[in-house]
């Protein structure tokens, strides 16, 4: 501790004895270590943790149907899902979701918005609770039927209904159509898809009513993106293989609705093919090669500095030490020797 102190002593005094060297000194670190923290900070928020509002997404994945691509479809049926959901003995969860545009009336003007329709167990597997009412009712035998009823994002019961703490049980019009409003997600979460903002959860059963479909009868219809919760104990490489071997199953039962590619693969979050993070990704070792180049940079101009107060801290030793009387050059200094 004591030579804790003497140090910042020193530094203090150095300080006030040359305030333009540290001022500069102190600027160089202070734009590197400041471009660094924002470089970091965007990684683990945008790459690192993929889905604002849920803690932890590590033991998260998505899963993957048929060849890789950076546009790719949705891959699978609601019938496949549901077999997989119900015979998958690796993950604590595995939910569907499938999103696009909606229209809701209900106080003010009608507004266009983009809204989820999600399986029962959604808000389940992703570990989200309402901060007002309930999320969608978990009810898996009876999701094909679904319920009219919705889950409202913050910012919508923020801007279209003026925050009103008693919007649960209060009946909204989207796509022409009446839903009882059940809960309020909480502050900052937006949805399973990284770069996209769904307002609204709906059941996906409601999905004739949104949009006059019958695709959730049919095994051939693939709309829905999957995403699965491992077990603790349970690695990626594990639950590809038990998806896959599940899938080959249902290829043998249902040749005629899989006649494409079926081999199935997964990614962490943070490398989803679905949503901003299949471009986001391939520039994360450019970040971190630019952050480290711009704390090298900072490192540099502070060793620089260094180096010039040494060089004239010497010269001003070697004038100081001159014997007395010596001549001096034109440029007034003192010629050394006899």
């Amino acid at each position: 501790m004591g030579t804790v102190l003497q140090d910042l002593r020193f530094a203090l005094r150095q300080f006030i004895k040359n305030p333009g060297f540290a001022a500069l000194a102190i600027l160089a670190l202070a734009l590197g270590i400041a471009a660094n923290s924002t470089i970091f900070s965007w990684i683990n928020s945008t790459l690192l943790n993929p889905i604002p509002g849920i803690a932890h997404t590590s033991n998260m994945i998505t899963i993957m149907r048929g060849e890789r691509s950076e546009h790719p479809t949705p891959p699978f049926s609601y019938l496949d899902f549901a077999d997989l959901r119900d015979s998958a003995q690796s993950f604590s969860g595995l939910l569907a979701y499938h999103d696009d545009y909606m229209a809701i009336t209900g106080s003010g003007k009608p507004q266009r918005i983009y809204g989820t329709l999600a399986s029962s167990n959604y808000f389940e597997v992703l570990g989200v609770r309402p901060i007002l009412g309930r999320s969608l009712f978990p009810s898996a035998p009876n999701e094909r039927l679904g319920a009219p009823e919705a889950v409202l994002g913050y910012d919508l019961w923020q801007k279209q209904f003026a925050a009103d703490p008693s919007i649960v049980g209060k009946v909204v019009q989207i796509n022409l159509h009446p839903y009882t409003v059940v809960g309020v997600a909480p502050e900052g979460f937006q949805g399973c898809k990284s770069g996209l903002r769904s307002d609204i959860w709906i059941p996906l059963g409601m999905d004739p009513m949104i949009w006059g479909s019958d695709r959730i009868k049919s095994r051939d219809a693939l709309w829905l993106n999957v995403l699965g919760k491992l077990k603790p104990s349970v690695d990626s490489r594990q639950a590809e293989n038990e998806l896959n071997l599940l899938m080959q199953r249902l290829v043998e039962r249902f040749p005629e609705s899989h006649t494409g590619p079926n081999m199935i693969s997964s990614d962490p979050l943070w490398r989803s093919p679905f949503g901003a993070n299949v471009y986001l990704y391939g520039t994360l070792p450019i970040l971190l090669a630019l952050a480290f180049v711009l704390l090298l940079l900072a490192c540099a101009n502070v060793a620089n500095l260094l180096l010039v107060r040494s060089v004239a801290r010497r010269r001003d030793r070697v004038t100081t030490r001159r014997p007395p009387g010596l001549p001096r050059t034109r440029r007034g200094r003192r010629r050394w020797g006899s």
